[in-house]
């Protein structure tokens, strides 16, 4: 029985071709949107929410001498949190390197976002570890723990356990202790994991790191009451004659506890691992989503129901010679999952075209691609066939309420309540104009920005990096390149212009550099 239905659908859909190539097209453009935009929105939310007992993890900012709240945290929290029952672990985190050099073989190989931690980070991250135990990875002073695809790329293979390898940076050898999966989204985007022995230190107005600590209980209240403990401590050391509350109002020092999953979405501190999202942005384009998806469903219905008319001898016919109004309600059901699922399948390749067009233009990476596990194939085609079920109730309703004697004798008689369709219309049209208004102020702000007069022209500046490499012989480098005609102006700063990195953070965190411009006179 449903192998006929199966067969009817199709023949209808190749008969109809016009009719069905604009439905499939509109629900494939309405699909492909949806799905772009419904992973990355799934993709932020996803952050760090996928390392065992999330909600246990936090990781402590500071602010001292009200110069701003930080990501980083001073390195003596540490080992003051371990004195509390409270705590589970600790660990300290610090960037090695934007971009890691690695020499194998006499080969150079470059591994983006390095990162230094303690020995109890993978007791606090649980990353899945393909090779090697988390426990004791970070255990050794020259040990460093990788992810896949840093593996693959240095080795061309993921079983690297005990392999060792040097950097360009330093002298010393270093012996691979992991391999983890790292392909899941964490706001420490690191791809290299190297060992941190921290040396102890008492020193409360210095950010020398990310400070991360699990509690053993879900009561963030626990570590509120600890960290105001240790800022009693503090208080008596630089204002001794104060009391807690206004220690704390004064600005001289605060701690910022926040929950491991809220960073991605939540956090404006300054130096922050990796970009962050405003929740109120993403939260906008899930509804965007949303919307994209209600009116391809309704484009959907308001066609269907619109035919009702020529296929109104087809439904007379078959219920003459016997067929119920439920078989029928089926088929025209099924013709519609049909639809849905023939549409989600073009809606993957045009959604991976979207997102090259993305990428190329803003030369930004939305996603990497939009599946990369069979499960969420299956996702997605499940939700495909609900979609197609619920888009496709009402116009099988509304189609099968003939009256096949009247039918046959070429009376179509179509009752409809009018509220319900015009209602659609009404709503489909709202929603796009809403769409399109919204899109040109967009366009609008993001051209005021692309064309803003910034007082310089940027095209003729060039930063050189990494200077502080060579502090003995900056001025003499600076000198040198004086004397080139094609240069106008050198000047040498401990930061980017522009950037929110200040020199004394920045120089523990070892991303301090001294970096000159040069604007090129043409």
């Amino acid at each position: 029985m449903y192998k006929n239905y199966l067969m009817i659908s199709l023949r209808n859909l190749k008969k109809h071709f016009s009719y069905s190539f604009i439905n499939i097209f509109g629900f494939t453009v309405g699909l492909a949107c949806t799905l772009v935009i419904g992973l990355w929105v799934h993709q932020e939310y996803s952050y760090d929410k996928h390392f065992k007992e999330a909600d246990k993890i936090y990781r402590i900012g500071v602010n001292f001498y009200n110069i701003g709240d930080m990501a980083v945290g001073p390195g003596v929290l540490r080992e003051k949190l371990l004195e509390y029952p409270d705590v589970e672990f600790t660990s300290s985190v610090g960037r090695k390197g934007h971009e890691i050099n690695c020499i194998i073989n006499d080969k150079e190989v470059t591994v983006p976002h390095g990162f230094k931690a303690t020995k109890d980070f993978f007791q606090i991250f649980t990353h899945e570890f393909l090779y090697g135990h988390p426990k004791n990875a970070l255990s050794d002073p020259n040990a460093v723990v990788l992810t896949a695809d840093a593996a693959q790329k240095i080795f061309g293979r993921t079983d690297v356990i005990n392999q060792t390898l040097k950097l360009k940076e330093d002298d010393r050898t270093y012996k691979i202790t992991g391999v983890i999966d790292g392909t899941k989204p964490s706001h420490i985007p690191a791809n290299m994991w190297f060992s941190s022995q921290v040396t102890s230190s008492t020193n409360w107005t210095s950010a020398s790191g990310y400070q991360y600590v699990k509690m053993k209980s879900r009561d963030v209240s626990r570590l509120e009451a600890i960290l105001d403990e240790i800022l009693k401590e503090i208080k008596e050391k630089y204002a001794p004659g104060q009391t807690l509350e206004e220690f704390k109002t004064s600005g001289q020092y605060k701690f910022i506890p926040m929950s491991l999953t809220d960073i991605h979405l939540k956090s404006f501190l300054r130096f922050e691992p990796s970009p962050t999202q405003d929740q109120k942005t993403v939260d906008i384009f899930a509804i965007i989503a949303v919307l994209i998806l209600a009116l391809a469903s309704i484009n959907f219905i308001n066609i269907s129901t619109a035919r009702a008319s020529t296929r109104a001898k087809e439904v007379g016919i078959r219920k003459s010679l016997g067929t119920t109004r439920s078989e029928l309600i089926i088929q025209f059901i099924l013709e519609s999952v049909i639809v849905c699922l023939i549409s989600i399948t073009l809606a993957i390749a045009v959604g991976e075209f979207f997102l090259k067009i993305f990428q190329s233009i803003t030369g930004l990476e939305l996603l990497e691609t939009l599946f990369g596990k069979p499960s969420q194939y299956l996702f997605i085609y499940s939700g495909a066939i609900v979609l197609g079920i619920l888009a496709g109730i009402y116009p099988a309703v509304y189609l099968t309420q003939f009256k096949p004697v009247r039918v046959l004798k070429g009376i179509v008689e179509i009752k409809e309540n009018g509220l319900v369709r015009n209602g659609l219309v009404l709503f489909q049209f709202t929603i796009s104009i809403c769409l399109l208004i919204v899109s040109g102020f967009i366009f609008l702000q993001l051209s005021y920005l692309e064309n803003k007069d910034l007082g310089f022209d940027a095209e003729n500046v060039m930063v050189i990096d990494n200077l502080n490499k060579i502090p003995k012989h900056s001025d003499y480098f600076k000198e040198q390149l004086e004397k080139k005609s094609y240069i106008n102006v050198i000047s040498i700063n401990n930061r980017i212009p522009a950037s929110f990195n200040t020199i004394s953070v920045t120089s523990v965190l070892n991303e301090a550099n001294m970096i000159p411009t040069l604007c090129l006179n043409h």
